[in-house]
């Protein structure tokens, strides 16, 4: 049963109900990991492509053997991020972890984020609200189930849920842009 697009379930049941459904699905398909790695693999090439073409390296520098071995590195990249999605929706099921990352132009917030640049590198070191360029390091939050709760602080359905961030996301600050063309 949903509620307000959160599930009204105890966490264990609807937790081994996803880990099923995820099985499920790749006994179904039992190409999807390839297709999935591939997909990704793809989709890197073309961002770190469109980053080259930025940056001023032309087509005839980008031998067959650098491609090469740029594929190979990304493909070691999509396979460490399959496994992960693996762990976290199938193989953990008293707690939900979820990879946090930053989006682009949203204001960095101290309690949720980690300025890459913090060690001074840059002015400012991460001030509350200053614009966020990209995320460098993804980070971990995770939910867990801790019972009933009537008090009206973090409260879904009657169920008190902890909610910890393990690891703040690292985040390139839009200032720092400033700081390298300076």
């Amino acid at each position: 049963m949903l509620t307000d697009g959160n599930i009204a379930e105890p966490q264990p049941t609807s937790s081994r109900w996803r880990a099923l459904t995820h099985r499920s699905i790749r006994n179904l398909y039992p190409g999807l990991e390839e297709y999935a790695i591939s997909e990704l693999v793809t989709t890197m090439l073309k961002w770190s492509a469109a980053v080259f073409d930025v940056s001023g390296c032309s087509p005839k520098d980008k031998s067959d053997s650098l491609t090469a071995t740029l594929r190979a590195q990304l493909r070691r990249i999509a396979e460490a991020v399959y496994k992960l999605s693996l762990v976290t929706r199938e193989d953990i099921l008293s707690t939900n972890f979820e990879v946090v990352l930053a989006e682009c132009g949203v204001g960095f917030e101290n309690a949720i984020m980690s300025n890459a640049f913090s060690g001074g590198h840059a002015p400012g070191g991460g001030r509350e609200g200053e614009k966020v360029l990209c995320t460098t390091e993804l980070g971990l939050k995770c939910v867990t189930r801790r019972g009933k709760t009537h008090s009206q602080s973090d409260r879904d359905d009657g169920e008190t849920y902890e909610r910890r961030m393990l690891l703040q996301p690292k985040v390139v600050l839009e200032e720092a842009v400033d700081a390298i063309v300076a």
